[in-house]
């Protein structure tokens, strides 16, 4: 199922260690409906970078999200984040910049993992707050981005 022109659900929920593991990992029907408002924010910066973006993770179910260790109100568990590289345009790092720089991206966190731009989307009627951070190294946030 294609959930936009470049994306779709198969991509957006694969997830090898819940496979190995035995996990079930569909969403409902709200969740790929949230999972469709990710994948046309990722098809506007897949414009702008002008590359193939890769997805390392979208939709995670709770099981899966604990086996991987993301956080207890992860918003991949609704459906509104994605981990994703573009290395065809650069490392995570300059994607971020270049996110956050362009201000008609409208996103609630963008975050510098490293080794993957993570990026999410609110889950209620407030508006995005466009939160810039960077995972630390020794665990938790630095609020911006910091890198290289």
């Amino acid at each position: 199922m294609n959930l936009s022109d470049h994306f779709t659900l198969a991509e957006m929920t694969i997830s090898a260690q819940g496979e190995r593991a035995g996990l079930d990992n569909t969403p409902g029907p709200t969740e790929i409906a949230n999972l469709q408002r990710v994948c046309r924010l990722l098809e506007d910066i897949r414009g702008y970078l002008r590359y193939p973006i890769v997805i390392l993770s979208g939709y995670r179910s709770a099981p899966v999200n604990r086996l991987v260790g993301g956080s207890k109100t992860s918003a991949h568990m609704d459906g509104l984040a994605a981990d994703f590289i573009c290395p065809r345009y650069g490392t995570p790092f300059e994607v971020c910049r270049l996110i956050a720089m362009e201000r008609k991206f409208d996103y609630d966190q963008l975050i510098h993992e490293h080794a993957w731009v993570h990026i999410g989307l609110r889950n209620d009627d407030k508006p995005n707050r466009r939160m810039n951070l960077t995972k630390g190294r020794s665990g938790g946030y630095i609020d911006g981005l910091v890198g290289g």
